[in-house]
């Protein structure tokens, strides 16, 4: 490094204009090597719930340069001639992560599909464009399209959040606030999400709900007339559910043979069969797992076939 002192200025500017398109070479192989990741779904298969957790906790990236290299992956896959773009520095990563994250909420919140000639057309207007000249761009195509939700730490317990409700989402805050008057004449809104949040999590919440069927079976646990315990079935019972929720602690249970590494994910759990049980497996606590969504969807593609699978998976996720 010490010899970068004694270069003269054009041989600094020289050297370091190498080095920006090696490093823009080096981005599109991450890129491509992220697409492979997902289309084998390697991730899952090492134990991380997403390629995201896999980019953060595994490779080391910051949940931003993460998130702005798996769009800009996604966005390549559909539209090749991204790639020559990254290259030349005529497209940034920003701006085709921000590309990509609007055709997606297109497709999400709008029902708006946007065919491949509107992908490749996206790109194009995109060039030579700083992320705030894109936002501004696909503002004129979606105004609502730059309502972005905010955090900001304030202090080690407070985090200020921010978002633009519409005026459907804000009569039925309103309306909520009616309903619970009884409870709180007037509360803010960090208390109405706060009432709001306990109720949900009464009501949802898998560890909530074992804890309350516990505490019912104390008084009585009489067994439902004309269910056969050992019936195969796709129901379960709150009982069996309970005991696999007990077994697995509320998380998935994948763990990676080469490495060992559990995944123990607790967001979007689900039951999952052992043995499948369109192949005979029974609704028994022995054969029930926790898996999250990733995991569930990697056995199905190792049980029933890539080819037969990837007509419900998208590969890209």
């Amino acid at each position: 490094m010490n010899t970068i002192t004694k270069l003269t200025d054009g041989e600094l500017d020289n050297q370091t204009k190498v080095l920006v398109r090696n490093e823009r070479d080096i981005n599109t192989k991450i890129l491509h090597h992220l697409k492979e990741n997902m289309r084998r779904r390697l991730f899952a298969k090492l134990g991380f719930e997403s390629i995201f957790t896999y980019c953060t906790n595994s490779l080391g990236y910051s949940e931003g340069a993460a998130y702005r290299r798996i769009q800009a992956a996604r966005l390549m896959h559909e539209v090749p001639r991204l790639e020559d773009k990254i290259k030349k520095g005529i497209v940034s990563l920003s701006a085709a992560a921000t590309i990509q994250n609007f055709i997606r909420n297109q497709a999400k919140q709008n029902k708006r599909i946007y065919s491949l000639d509107d992908k490749k057309a996206l790109v194009e207007r995109i060039e030579n464009k700083s992320k705030r000249e894109v936002e501004g761009l696909l503002a004129k195509i979606d105004p609502s399209s730059v309502i972005k939700d905010k955090e900001r730490v304030i202090t080690s317990t407070q985090t200020e959040i921010r978002f633009t409700a519409d005026a459907a989402l804000l009569k039925k805050l309103k309306r909520i606030k009616g309903l619970w008057a009884h409870k709180n004449s007037n509360p803010n809104y960090n208390e109405l999400l706060d009432m709001m949040a306990d109720y949900i999590l009464s009501k949802e919440d898998p560890e909530v709900r074992a804890a309350k069927t516990r505490e019912k079976e104390k008084v009585t646990s009489p067994e439902k007339p004309g269910l056969e315990k050992n019936k195969i079935s796709r129901y379960l019972p709150q009982s069996i559910k309970n005991e696999v929720i007990k077994r697995d602690g509320w998380q998935c249970g994948y763990v990676d043979k080469d490495t060992g590494k559990r995944c123990g994910s607790t967001f979007g759990l689900e039951f999952n069969h052992k043995k499948e049980f369109s192949l005979g497996g029974k609704s028994v606590a022995e054969n029930l797992e926790l898996l999250c969504r990733c995991h569930n969807q990697l056995k199905a593609i190792k049980t029933f076939g890539e080819n037969k699978m990837r007509k419900y998976i998208d590969i890209m996720q």
